[in-house]
């Protein structure tokens, strides 16, 4: 009989609390550990997955799986269709293995949340832990017990239920007591996983896997860049981020590993409103605002607008448009360098987000859920939650949205985060002998550019704004629901 620690998007051994639960429970019943990570192609290909993030999943894997080798537990690979499948296929593994009992970290996407009850209904002896944040999920709360519908109420509160919640990240399982005297080396007994070879398209960026790799970026930020985050962090050609939401995203690091990190520098953290560490902390209660909204409005996890009225809104289709906003070929350069960056090395800037998530939506009147669906396709740090929020914040048919009559100035944005133009130069190489100053005041870069390669703008940005006021304007009435 063995006690079965299932992975999903957790890929680390330390503070992960279904693998304490596996190996406690089985201390106590007397008998081994395993572990078990099932691949599920068909799922990958209904949800979008980027095959950048895929091949980032395998890297972590292999490693996952030599780390676990060496506190004696082996981890099998195996593999199904779908989700669908799932149930079928574990209890298959069950059969094999001599399953007693299995744990589970908790997915709060609706996809992941169907399957682990199908699974819970076949019979499988399965625990889902509660491991999404630093906070359990639905503790943030108003006075009247309910939900926050905006962010800035949510963060106080969450800072005051933080402050008095243990952030005690749990230290690396010890070898189980009755693991096996010899164990095969991990990539030697997975023929699932030697079978399965996503191709990424991302180009430029090496992306480092591991719990070693990622703990050592966390430090690195830690100790020399957060408290330049406040100044850095909207400047895209400054490395002014973390750069550790692709370890969050696959949960290679946890988000209470991140915050026990910052407050062993800065212990003040989450009662001191002016700690240089505050701002960074403040996105990690973005994600967890986004995490708890996912999971408790089920229309947003299943591709709906948050606010009801956003489904009125009449977008265009448009696929001349949005093929060049995806390839990076709108004439506005901030917007294309963003979009060339994502392409090109797996990931993108968070203000760029902001900025070429509201052209597609504001300037183009695209459906933001195609542009979200392409984000999914590229992005190594994808995650359900936070592309979601983030896609609907900037439409203005999501929870604590930009309102719809904001639209960002890619010209103005460009000319405030990046305004030597160097970022633009990076990713757009047409302009990259144009001066500053006439890329930000776009007259004339198709003439400037490079052989004239460069487009001119696809729609000028004071009509754009007048069309969108226009369109948008069905959500004028539109309250939190």
């Amino acid at each position: 009989m063995s006690v079965v620690m299932w992975f999903r998007k957790d890929l680390r051994v330390q503070d992960n609390p279904a693998l304490r639960m596996a190996c406690d429970h089985a201390e106590a019943q007397g008998t081994d550990v395993r572990a078990v990570f099932i691949i599920t192609p068909g799922q990958y290909l209904q949800h979008g997955t980027s095959t950048n993030q895929l091949d980032f999943m395998r890297q972590n894997l292999v490693i996952l799986g030599e780390r676990l080798h060496d506190i004696g537990i082996p981890l099998d690979v195996i593999s199904c269709t779908d989700f669908e499948a799932v149930p079928d296929r574990l209890a298959e593994y069950a059969h094999t293995c001599g399953l007693s009992a299995l744990y589970a970290n908790t997915e709060i996407e609706w996809n992941e949340r169907k399957r682990d009850e199908a699974v819970r209904a076949s019979g499988l002896p399965v625990s889902v832990i509660d491991s999404s944040g630093i906070l359990p999920l639905g503790d943030v709360r108003n006075l009247s017990g309910e939900r926050y519908k905006v962010f800035t109420p949510y963060s106080r509160r969450w800072f005051e239920r933080a402050a008095v919640y243990p952030v005690l990240p749990l230290a690396e399982p010890n070898r189980p007591t009755h693991a096996p005297k010899t164990l095969s080396p991990f990539a030697s007994n997975n023929d699932a996983l030697a079978a399965w070879h996503p191709v990424p398209t991302a180009l430029v960026q090496e992306w480092q896997g591991g719990e070693s790799a990622a703990h050592e970026a966390l430090a690195r930020f830690v100790a020399e860049d957060i408290v330049l985050y406040p100044q850095d962090r909207d400047m895209p050609n400054v490395p002014g981020t973390s750069q550790l939401s692709h370890y969050l995203a696959m949960g290679i690091l946890s988000p209470r590993q991140c915050l026990a990190a910052v407050m062993a520098e800065y212990p003040d953290v989450l009662v001191n409103q002016g700690s240089p560490a505050r701002p960074w902390v403040r996105q990690l209660v973005w994600r967890e605002f986004y995490v708890n909204l996912m999971r408790e409005v089920p229309r947003v996890a299943r591709g709906g607008n948050y606010q009801a009225l956003g489904d009125l809104i009449p977008w265009r289709s448009a696929p001349d448009e949005f093929q060049a906003w995806a390839e990076g070929r709108t004439g506005y350069p901030l917007v294309d360098a963003a979009m060339r960056q994502l392409v090109q090395t797996g990931w993108m800037h968070n203000r760029l987000r902001m900025v070429a998530a509201s052209f597609l939506a504001k300037h183009l009147l695209i459906d933001w859920r195609r542009g979200e669906a392409f984000f999914a396709a590229h992005l190594i740090d994808g995650d359900y939650a936070a592309n979601n929020g983030g896609w609907q914040w900037s439409a203005g048919t999501g929870c604590d949205a930009q309102p719809y009559f904001r639209m960002f100035n890619p010209s103005a944005q460009g000319m405030k985060f990046d305004p030597q133009a160097a970022f633009i130069r990076q990713f757009v190489p047409e302009l990259a002998a144009v001066p500053a100053k006439a890329i930000h005041g776009m007259a004339g870069l198709h003439a400037l550019s490079h052989d004239q390669s460069y487009p001119e703008p696809m729609v000028d940005h004071r009509e754009a704004r007048a069309r969108a006021l226009a369109s948008l304007a069905v959500l004028k009435k539109s309250a939190a629901l």
